[in-house]
């Protein structure tokens, strides 16, 4: 590396673009990380590390602290240098720049879930589950199985929490999927969500699905320890009741497909 050279340095959980950075290894910046999590007070240039002695006096404060540990902290801001929090644990990471990024989870720091957005097409009726526990309303949804494709996990585990059979229902939904026959209506997934739990990421694919709401439901379809009432709604109370909001963004997404319902309105849901 050359004196004056544009460098990214890739830290595990984040990156740290350094301008025009003076340096003869990588240990400088493990260095300004580290002193800048220890609360190191820079007064000088970006390019003048922060003094021994003062990062001697922290270290003799907490010698806990590894260099590991350090390169995952935010860098102090009077450095002039972009700051990432850290949000995932120390078995995972992303990297990024610009407008791309990348992340990594190995197969123990991620969960798939697939769920439905449940709909009778005739009565325009939209079916959810509350949690008896906590009085959410939710729409379906539960982990896949080993060797089950996402589909099958979706009707599959909107009949366990409804107990109704369910369908997955074409929509003419955009989609960046290959090779297909044409621009109309597909079974492919309407949206993803996802979340972090405790380092762990979920990701919950998700589908439209048709459903008779004039049917029986069946009985004792649950899981153990699921406790779940099945609850029809029309459309504008449905988008009204559910608990989360990308729960709602995932159903009205579902209802506009396939009821022609403006979607820039869910909760003025009218002539449906």
């Amino acid at each position: 590396m050359r004196e004056g050279d544009d460098k990214n340095i890739h830290c595990c959980l984040g990156i740290v673009s350094v301008t025009r950075w003076n340096t003869t290894s990588f240990d400088t910046a493990s260095r300004w990380a580290k002193d800048a999590e220890l609360g190191a007070d820079y007064r000088s240039s970006p390019r003048d590390p922060p003094s021994l002695s003062h990062r001697q006096q922290k270290q003799n404060q907490d010698p806990s602290q590894t260099n590991q540990a350090h390169l995952r902290k935010i860098l102090h801001p009077n450095l002039g240098l972009p700051c990432f929090p850290p949000v995932f644990s120390s078995s995972s990471s992303i990297m990024s720049s610009g407008t791309n990024s990348r992340a990594f989870y190995p197969s123990d720091r991620f969960v798939i879930s697939c769920g439905t957005v449940p709909l009778d097409l005739i009565h325009k009726k939209v079916l959810l589950v509350r949690l008896r526990s906590t009085n959410e309303f939710l729409l379906p949804k539960g982990r896949k199985d080993e060797n089950e494709c996402l589909k099958a996990a979706a009707a599959r585990e909107t009949y366990e929490e409804t107990g109704y059979p369910a369908t997955i229902l074409p929509l003419n939904v955009p989609t960046r999927a290959t090779n297909r026959a044409g621009d109309g209506e597909h079974t492919e997934p309407i949206a993803i969500t996802s979340r972090v739990t405790d380092g762990v990421m979920k990701i919950i694919f998700w589908y439209a699905a048709s459903v008779d709401s004039q049917s029986l439901p069946e009985q004792d379809t649950q899981q153990e320890g699921e406790d779940f009432e099945s609850v029809w709604m029309d459309c504008e109370q449905a988008l009204a009741v559910l608990t989360f909001a990308d729960d709602r963004e995932v159903a009205q997404l579902a209802i506009h497909a396939a009821f022609g319902v403006n979607s820039s309105t869910p909760h003025s849901l009218h002539s449906l």
